[in-house]
């Protein structure tokens, strides 16, 4: 890079930082007065520096004086400097700092001014990282330095802390490459490098757990890649390339003033791709999308600590029990967010011109419909039941799988008992009685999700539920009057 170049972008990066940093904490900064914030925001960096030293330190004297070992203490800081990864990759990538890198609040100034990619990257992203993996490593070098650790075990655990910091940060310097609007006209998605992060975490916690409990070095084998540290080292090397390589991807790319809409669907397209596209351009969307991430996130967590090697005969029927409640609710609230913008009572029009066009029947034509809901969110709810079979047995992975088809067809039987009321927003609201009906037709998931014959009467039961759906939804959208 030319320096009159990187002198510029200093000066970007320098103006831009004073910009954010105006328009953060502005009420207390108004209150207590600049010097004094500048003051208070020294002192607190300076007393975090402290805490994280001092925690080390009496973390490697508590270790020392337990009888740990400067091999299982390598070990130790080699899971957290990996743990610490992966969180982090996992709280930018589901937290508003994504939106800040994609999309920031100020993109409609930044247009019109040499602020790329680059320089919201750079003080988005990679300062608040490189803040919080200096307190690490502050931590984990007292940690070392009282625990004994020699210089190569120091040295392996270094090379894992920054290719820890490596990744995290081209993960954000591809969500700062991203584009809002692109990722708007497809099925909600989940960056692949944050699933492999959510992989790992999973993986190191699993591992580390069940090593220290059963008095074993963790997996994670510090001393080992002190003496062979070329794969760790190699790995380095690769994730420093790509974010180098980004880094003139990220200058030249710049902001637009706004965001389009979604792109309408092809003219060819089926019912299911035009549904699709209509839940695409409503307000239900980011729901949809924040709630199959968290579902595909806890699938992945299951496959991880799989990996790790389970969680015992004791805990797995704990976290099968968790894990079944959490997905009836998101289940009822995916298919909830779907009906309000695509359902039966919202899309009566066109249910009943896709019929007269089509020369397809009604029963075609709403599943048709109602295919779109798995186009959106299918693969992450594939991905929970792939992670519950891995860590509790495939008969739960197919429980969970009939889940939503037995919820869409509760909910096609309470909107032909109550229907839908319109909302301010144009979106269709659900009664009381309906939403009682719904509870009620799910409730057998629970009695017949555990055991291979009540997974075989949950499957019968799921499919006469959704015929009965099916064959409501039908009677009903007939009976309205088409009106253009």
């Amino acid at each position: 890079m030319p320096v009159p170049a990187a002198a510029a972008d200093l000066r970007v990066v320098a103006a831009y930082t004073t910009l954010v940093g105006r328009s953060q904490h502005a009420p207390l900064r108004d209150w207590v007065g600049f010097r004094v914030w500048l003051l208070l925001r020294r002192s607190l960096r300076t007393a975090g520096a402290v805490l994280a030293a001092g925690a080390g330190w009496l973390a490697g004297a508590l270790w020392t004086t337990a009888g740990g070992t400067p091999a299982a203490a390598a070990s130790a800081a080699s899971l957290l400097a990996v743990a610490a990864g992966g969180l982090l990759i996992l709280r930018n990538s589901m937290s508003e700092r994504r939106t800040a890198v994609c999309a920031p609040p100020e993109r409609a100034l930044l247009a019109i001014t040499d602020v790329t990619r680059l320089h919201v990257w750079l003080v988005r992203s990679l300062r608040p990282d490189l803040a919080a993996f200096a307190g690490l490593a502050v931590l984990l070098a007292a940690f070392g330095a009282a625990a004994g650790l020699r210089p190569s075990q120091a040295g392996a655990v270094a090379a894992l802390l920054g290719g820890a910091f490596l990744a995290v940060a081209l993960v954000d310097a591809l969500w700062a490459l991203s584009r809002p609007a692109a990722r708007r006209r497809g099925p909600v998605g989940l960056n692949p490098l944050l699933g492999a992060a959510v992989l790992v975490l999973a993986w190191a916690v699993t591992a580390g757990v069940r090593a220290g409990a059963a008095g074993l070095p963790a997996p994670v084998p510090a001393p080992a890649l002190a003496v062979a540290p070329w794969p760790v080292l190699a790995v380095d090397a690769l994730l420093l390339a790509a974010v180098v390589l980004l880094v003139p991807v990220l200058r030249r790319a710049g902001y637009d003033a706004g965001a389009p809409g979604p792109a309408p669907a092809p003219a060819g397209a089926g019912v299911a791709s035009r549904t699709g596209s209509r839940v695409a351009g409503s307000a239900v969307l980011p729901f949809l999308r924040s709630t199959g991430r968290l579902v595909a996130v806890l699938g992945l967590l299951g496959a991880g600590c799989r990996l790790g090697g389970g969680l015992g005969a004791e805990l797995t029927p704990v976290v099968w029990s968790v894990v079944r409640g959490y997905a009836f609710i998101s289940a009822i609230v995916l298919v909830g967010l779907f009906f309000s913008v695509a359902g039966p009572s919202a899309s009566v029009a066109h249910l009943r011109y896709e019929w007269e066009v089509s020369g397809r029947s009604m029963a075609r034509v709403l599943l048709g419909a109602l295919g779109a809901l798995p186009r959106l969110v299918g693969r992450q709810w594939l991905c929970l039941a792939a992670g519950v079979g891995l860590l509790v047995s495939a008969r739960s992975a197919l429980a969970l799988g009939l889940l939503p088809v037995l919820v869409v067809g509760a909910a096609l039987i309470a909107e032909a008992v109550e229907g839908g009321g319109q909302g301010v927003d144009g979106r269709t609201t659900q009664g009381t009685v309906s939403s009682v009906c719904v509870l009620a037709l799910c409730a057998p998931f629970f009695a017949l999700s555990s055991g291979a014959w009540g997974v075989a009467a949950l499957s019968v039961y799921t499919c006469a539920v959704l015929a009965v759906g099916v064959a409501v939804a039908v009677h009903r959208t007939r009976g309205v009057p088409w009106r253009a």
